[in-house]
């Protein structure tokens, strides 16, 4: 304020008064202190002290008037007078972000109908605030809290996000939210109280206050098309906030009847999910898609065991989640690109041109970093075919598991397929290595008898 008036004596000629305004007392007593120890203010008495003084310092000429805002007041009913018509006048306002919408601002403005107004906040004028530029305009300069920190004015500030992890606290949660709910119905239809003691005589004396709130009710209703719930929603969220946990997931084996349970991420559009994330509650919808998202990775570890890297990076962005590495917002997003790449590795056995038991063969032989040729590729997956129908025609007979000669006779055909058709690369330590998974897998997944894993996901 002070470079400014000073800037303006200095380059525009005119007689010039500069009115400053702030809205509390302190900060007019300090505003004041500032001009006058920098010697912009050589007169005394120019610091309204009631709203009578005001009017006086607004008719004569001083260069600089302090004032609070309220001196601008009227009793009821009463119009503010115009106290000059001069343009030369400057009307500066601190805290500009607030009282300058109400009665007080348009007295001002009324008894100083051609001045200039500028207003200085320390407030971004963010989302619900647009009013003040509608009052002052457009930014005339910022001075925002990094050139701050760079000028040395203000000490960096640091947010560190803090999620914990979330744990079962209160086992009344059934009891406090059915109360919650209940208050939440009674505060949305007091009127049913009226009704509750009809037709006992002493209702006659409610009668005249119950129709006045039914009109005010009709009104309110009338103007609000959708009720607002969000005060119940607060209340809810709060409490669950204080109840509920999270407990670590557990990749189940499937039982019978578990086909509809799997959640086909192919058929979520992500697109509309999202849409719906930044309108709803955030914490819920990602809750929502972790859900889904941990029960597809279940059913695709339990058919493919070399999937365990995408175990990997869910429990990852879980424990980054929970330690309060990232927020609710990086959260849904990874989570949601996490499910972008599920729903491709459940495609993946289409492209390659192998069932989903051959592909996790296939898998097992290639994973996890050998490199092959296209020709070297194709004659892996005729291993992987060949050796699973041989495998569940002659050797995967009923509790063949439970037999130590019926598992011998399948370790030894894996063995004998792989040596003879696997292509040179496979070394003998790798080929040794893949009997080993591979065998462990059949045993894992296969039962005897047409009995598998795949079997009960069909």
């Amino acid at each position: 304020m002070i470079f400014l008036s000073q800037k303006v004596l200095r380059k525009i000629p005119g007689n010039w008064t500069f009115v400053i305004v702030t809205d509390r007392q302190e900060l007019d007593r300090q505003i004041y202190k500032n001009f006058a120890n920098a010697g912009a203010v050589n007169e005394p008495h120019v610091q309204a002290t009631g709203g009578d003084h005001l009017k006086q310092l607004l008719r004569e000429d001083h260069r600089y008037v302090f004032t609070l805002i309220q001196k601008f007041r009227t009793d009821r009913g009463e119009t503010y007078p115009k106290l000059s018509d001069r343009s030369d006048i400057i009307v500066m306002t601190d805290e500009a972000h607030r009282t300058q919408y109400d009665i007080f601002a348009r007295n001002m403005r009324d008894a100083l109908p051609n001045a200039a107004f500028i207003g200085f906040t320390g407030t971004p004028l963010i989302v619900g605030e647009e009013k003040t530029r509608q009052v002052f305009g457009s930014y005339v300069s910022i001075y925002n809290f990094k050139q701050s920190v760079d000028d040395h004015a203000t000490v960096p500030l640091y947010y560190e996000n803090r999620i914990p992890e979330l744990q079962l606290t209160n086992e009344d949660l059934n009891e406090d939210m059915e109360r919650l709910l209940e208050e939440a119905e009674l505060a949305s239809n007091v009127l049913r109280l009226y009704k509750g003691i009809l037709p006992d005589a002493n209702a006659n004396e409610f009668t005249q206050i119950r129709a006045v709130i039914a009109v005010v009710a009709e009104k309110i209703r009338s103007l609000t098309p959708e009720p607002d719930i969000s005060a119940v929603m607060d209340d809810v969220e709060e409490l669950l906030d204080k109840s509920v946990a999270a407990e670590s997931y557990v990749i189940h084996a499937p039982q019978e009847g578990d086909k509809d349970r799997y959640i086909d991420l192919s058929k979520i559009d992500f697109d509309a999910l999202r849409g719906q994330f930044q309108k709803a509650r955030k914490r819920t919808e990602a809750e929502k898609l972790r859900t889904a998202i941990e029960r597809t990775l279940s059913h695709l570890i339990r058919m493919n065991r070399s999937r365990m890297n995408f175990q990997e990076k869910f429990q990852q962005l879980i424990d980054e989640y929970n330690a309060g590495a990232i927020n609710v917002e990086v959260f849904f997003n990874r989570l949601v690109a996490l499910a972008q790449e599920l729903t491709e590795e459940e495609k993946r056995g289409i492209s390659e041109n192998l069932t989903e038991e051959e592909l996790a063969i296939f898998d097992l032989l290639t994973k996890p970093d050998l490199k092959l040729t296209g020709k070297e590729t194709n004659q892996v997956k005729k291993v992987a075919e060949e050796l699973l129908a041989t495998l569940k025609r002659e050797r995967l007979v009923l509790d063949w598991r439970k037999r130590q000669q019926s598992r011998a006779q399948v370790f030894i055909t894996i063995e004998d397929i792989l040596d003879r058709v696997l292509p040179p690369k496979f070394t003998q330590a790798i080929y040794h290595q893949r009997c080993e998974s591979i065998y462990q897998h059949v045993f894992d997944s296969y039962f005897g008898e047409g009995q598998s894993v795949y079997a009960a996901a069909v």
